[in-house]
């Protein structure tokens, strides 16, 4: 993380594992980064979604705040071998922080992250998702917030 008013930069360790684009490309809401990490097929952690925390002035700022276990996928990676071929996973946060998804790539299921409980509700999704999909999250009355072009 780099604060550009002090020119000073801050590693934010989120754990082992893979993402599929980083913070760079991580969605955010005014509470809250979404970032998710892929562990390798029967790796007993799972798939998380993670929250980090990014108000300024609160007093977990820029710690992780929340982590969510998530299905694995059906084709997601192995340890020791190539991930071409794989699926991926692809996440969205709705502007207010109150939920956050991550899309289970192959599968066609999306999990719905309740950010208050961290708890997880999935659903089926008219396609397959494959390659990891695409979502975002939109709220009536709410400026979007994650303004990144993707």
């Amino acid at each position: 993380m780099t604060d550009l008013t002090d020119a000073t930069a801050r590693l934010i360790f989120v754990g082992n594992g893979t993402s599929q684009r980083g913070f760079a490309d991580a969605p955010t809401s005014s509470r809250y980064l979404a970032y998710i990490l892929v562990h390798s097929k029967g790796d007993p952690r799972g798939d998380e979604l993670k929250l980090i925390d990014v108000r300024p002035n609160s007093r977990s700022y820029l710690d992780i705040v929340g982590t969510a276990k998530l299905e694995q996928m059906s084709n997601g990676p192995v340890a020791g071998m190539p991930r071409e071929g794989k699926e991926q996973r692809f996440a969205a946060i709705t502007p207010d922080g109150r939920y956050a998804f991550a899309t289970h790539g192959g599968d066609g299921k999306v999990s719905m992250v309740d950010t208050a409980t961290m708890s997880v509700t999935q659903f089926s999704t008219p396609t397959s998702l494959r390659g990891g999909g695409y979502v975002t999250a939109f709220q009536v009355g709410f400026e979007p917030v994650d303004l990144m072009g993707r």
